[in-house]
């Protein structure tokens, strides 16, 4: 067991976040991993976020 302030954390198969504030950055880290990086960027590109 490792703590991290991360907000979101990915290890392995697990991918977990700290909570509802962070659903967007959840939701585009599973994203990363299911279709790649240029996807997020893709679909980051419009939405103001700050990652």
């Amino acid at each position: 067991y490792k703590y991290s302030e991360d907000r979101v954390v990915a290890v392995g198969n697990v991918v977990t976040s700290r909570g509802p504030g962070t659903a967007f950055e959840f939701a585009l880290k599973l994203v990363e991993l299911l279709v790649g990086e240029e996807k997020v960027k893709e679909i980051s590109a419009p939405m103001i976020l700050k990652l």
